[in-house]
């Protein structure tokens, strides 16, 4: 598996996808100003949630955890040949 940029942490579903969490640094409106915004993908279902700045690392890790612990989706076959 390759690593996603970013990435802060992985949860195992219950079909063993991985949800992965990751964050990057956004430098609108003020570029001196860096906000984090975080973000999760599963990769079974492929559903993927993104969070505003608003929202802190804690809410997005919860989320991605929580939906971890309720996907069944396995992980999504490999179509790279």
């Amino acid at each position: 598996m390759t690593s996603t940029p970013g990435t802060i942490a992985r949860f195992l579903t219950l079909g063993g996808a991985h949800v992965v969490l990751t964050v990057a640094y956004d430098p609108q409106p003020n570029p001196c100003d860096h906000t984090p915004v975080y973000a999760w993908q599963c990769a079974g279902c492929t559903i993927r949630r993104r969070y505003s700045s608003h929202t802190d690392y804690a809410d997005a890790r919860d989320t991605a955890n929580d939906h971890a612990g309720t996907c069944r989706s396995t992980p999504q076959p490999d179509t790279d040949h």
